[in-house]
């Protein structure tokens, strides 16, 4: 799946994620759309950082139930998730939706090591 210049791009982070807007000057300087949800839905995501932080499960059906009601109401094509709490979500949470999620963990390691590949590090 490819993420396409004007879509919606959300970000599901802790409070200080979602207070600052720390991704939102990238993600518009790339042309998306940054959503900035209702703090509903940002309580929502902080009791699901909190579950798993406890090392509760979180239930599939509601997350992902989550997940379709967020994308409908914002039109999100894609969700990042900038919280590493999340990256250790299986993918069964985040497989057979219509949105792609880009984990930020994932993402910055992966940069890491292409740098330093880049550099002979």
């Amino acid at each position: 799946n490819k993420v396409n210049p004007g879509e919606n791009v959300a970000v599901f982070g802790g409070s200080i994620t979602y207070q600052a807007k720390l991704y939102k000057p990238y993600i518009e300087k790339e042309g998306f759309k940054y959503i900035e949800h209702e703090e509903k839905y940002q309580n929502l995501i902080l009791s699901y950082i909190e579950s798993i932080k406890k090392g509760n499960k979180i239930d599939l059906s509601d997350f992902k139930n989550f997940i379709s009601e967020y994308s409908s109401k914002y039109q999100t094509a894609t969700i990042i998730l900038g919280c590493t709490e999340f990256g250790c979500l299986s993918s069964a949470y985040t497989e057979n939706t219509n949105v792609i999620f880009i984990d930020s963990d994932t993402e910055l390691a992966s940069h890491i090591v292409n740098l330093a590949y880049k550099f002979n590090l």
